[in-house]
């Protein structure tokens, strides 16, 4: 499986969540923290929260 970089990541997430994502008060937080934060304030389609879990996945290796 093909893991990702945090700027590859980054712009995947923009894609599912758009401007909230691009928009969103930068943190501290590490990134799988702010994804998962996303997809809870975020209602997404089934195959988007499907793609934003990987990129959690993904984030979770760069810890």
């Amino acid at each position: 499986m093909k893991r990702m970089t945090s700027k590859q990541i980054e712009v995947e997430a923009g894609r599912i969540f758009g401007a909230s994502w691009k928009k969103r008060e930068k943190s501290d937080e590490s990134l799988s923290k702010q994804l998962q934060k996303a997809i809870d304030e975020a209602d997404l389609p089934k195959q988007k929260l499907e793609m934003a879990k990987y990129l959690i996945e993904c984030a979770g290796d760069l810890d």
